[in-house]
């Protein structure tokens, strides 16, 4: 089993963006690193860890990410309080290109639905 070491913070949220993109985890300072896998498909070692975002944390550190299915698309999020909507973001992987999460604030968890659809719970429902 290998570990998912990252620098800066704890590791809050982990998910597996598939073959495209491998294992993404966000951390408790607001990085969202991806480790991609090998051939055989095994997660690299962490000095292959790349930083791709960052989202702003609250004082209490509770970032989340999800990856869509087909590896397409990470979203990320935090429960820090974002009135002005641009904090929780959904990145397309191969371009970094990115748009914020409408409505969203005080993320606590995402996930992939079909078709692109990304659903969130925060601290003020969902």
């Amino acid at each position: 089993m290998n570990q998912f070491a990252v620098e800066g913070g704890a590791v809050t949220g982990v998910t597996y963006g598939g073959d495209r993109i491998g294992i993404v985890a966000a951390t408790s300072l607001g990085d969202i690193t991806v480790r991609p896998l090998s051939a055989a498909g095994s997660p690299t070692t962490s000095d292959q860890n790349k930083s791709i975002a960052k989202v702003k944390p609250s004082e209490r550190g509770k970032t989340s990410v999800a990856a869509s299915s087909d590896g397409r698309f990470i979203a990320a999020g935090s429960d820090y309080d974002d009135a002005v909507g641009n904090n929780n973001r959904v990145w397309e992987a191969s371009t970094k290109r990115s748009w914020p999460l409408q409505t969203a604030t005080r993320i606590v968890s995402l996930d992939f639905g079909e078709k692109e659809l990304v659903v969130g719970a925060s601290e003020n429902g969902w």
